[in-house]
């Protein structure tokens, strides 16, 4: 299954990028090749307009005329689909608009389907999301998907640059500003590169500030890519304010959807492992339940919940009545294999036709609950089927039953 990552912006970061810091025309110049088989040309000057209208010293519309008859001549080429092209892939050369990424249910990276080229990365997997970026930014990828000479993107690219100028320091000094909000070294550079900016960086940060010390880079990118909503996250991480925990939470697949932040925290209150949690939030389980359990049996609510979801890993949903069973029995914990209890449960449905009256059969002698809880007293499946036997049917029926057993054992 393929997940796609949202393309959020944490602020307005104008994804109309304009040619010139000023918002004016672009000029520069380009060589004009007469065929597409040759690699010179005289240069001329173009002008692009802040429209994105071009201005060439060509009659475009003879050349029109003449490309309809096999003439060529690459400034045709250069307006009617490079700089169209151009001006498509301008945002995500800049940086200013986030390249959208996706992810396989392996790990792996890949483009959009969209963003995809035929002879480049059609299907290919990237090992991150920074290679994956970077990619999607080289000429000779976006000349690919969209057809145009690489050549004529390179010199757009150039003039592009050379208009902005260099704002590396502006740039590192920001950088140097947020470093200390990212643990790993250089990832404010990485994060740049994947189209996180720093001003990005600390509204990222802002959203668990009840966490302290440093953020993983795995946070920030997937609060860039994933689906979780930041304020979801923010409601969240101050039930376990650590960072790891915010990159996880960050990396959930649109966890809102399915219960509000005070159950999730509640769960990660309890000091559960990470893929307990996302089972007790996927089964639903009551957090009112576990503290039913927990002062009926006189345990810690951690251990309660502790218990819940190894129960539930075997698809069982012990009452309170069970826990008190394994209890006076010494069983603390749910040591089985589902295989067990699935096991358990078709040699019980087998010897219900046997066992049952005629108008009962076909139902189940013990729910599977009951069954595991017997297992779990008793140790071996042939004493549970004796159990069964000899006319368990219930939670309650154990008690006798275990008792009645130990009184024919020989002194």
């Amino acid at each position: 299954m393929m997940a796609t990552p949202s393309n959020r912006a944490f602020s307005d970061s104008n994804s109309t990028t304009r040619l010139t810091p000023d918002g004016g025309s672009l000029e520069f110049s380009i060589q004009c090749r007469a065929n597409r088989t040759v690699s010179r040309g005289a240069k001329h000057p173009v002008v692009i307009h802040d429209d994105w209208s071009v201005t060439t010293p060509h009659d475009l519309e003879a050349e029109r005329v003449a490309a309809a008859f096999g003439g060529y001549c690459s400034c045709l080429e250069l307006v009617d689909r490079t700089v169209p092209a151009f001006r498509n892939a301008l945002g995500t050369l800049s940086r200013r608009v986030r390249t959208g990424i996706v992810t396989d249910s392996v790990g792996s990276w890949l483009l959009p389907p969209g963003l995809q080229a035929d002879n480049c990365c059609r299907g290919h997997k990237f090992v991150s999301i920074l290679s994956a970026v970077r990619h999607s930014r080289e000429l000779g990828h976006l000349a690919r998907l969209h057809g145009v000479p690489r050549w004529q993107l390179s010199v757009l690219a150039s003039a592009t640059g050379k208009a902005w100028g260099d704002n590396s320091a502006d740039t590192n000094a920001l950088s140097d500003e947020v470093s200390h909000l990212v643990r790993e070294r250089r990832a404010v550079e990485d994060l740049r590169e994947c189209g996180v900016h720093a001003h990005e960086v600390r509204e990222m940060a802002a959203v668990v500030s009840v966490v302290h010390g440093p953020l993983p880079m795995s946070y920030f990118l997937g609060m860039a890519f994933g689906n979780a909503d930041p304020e979801w996250v923010g409601n969240v991480i101050r039930f376990r304010p650590d960072p790891d925990t915010a990159a996880w939470l960050a990396w959930l697949n649109d966890p809102g959807a399915s219960e509000s932040p005070e159950t999730w925290g509640q769960w990660l209150l309890w000091g559960l492992p990470r893929a307990d949690v996302l089972l007790a939030i996927k089964l639903s389980l009551a957090g009112t339940f576990v503290s039913e359990v927990a002062t009926s049996m006189y345990w810690s609510a951690s251990k309660s919940a502790k218990q819940l979801v190894e129960w539930a890993k075997l698809d069982c949903a012990p009452t309170v009545a069970h826990f008190r069973v394994l209890a006076r029995h010494g069983v603390e914990s749910a040591h089985l294999s589902r295989a067990a209890v699935d096991d358990l449960v078709d040699s019980t449905d087998r010897m219900s036709s046997r066992l049952q009256p005629r108008a009962a059969a076909g139902e189940p002698l013990l729910d599977r609950t009951t069954l595991a809880v017997l297992l779990a007293v008793l140790g071996t499946r042939s004493e549970v089927l004796h159990a069964v036997r000899s006319g368990v049917r219930s939670c309650d029926d154990i008690e006798s039953h275990v008792h009645s057993v130990n009184n024919r054992r020989p002194e």
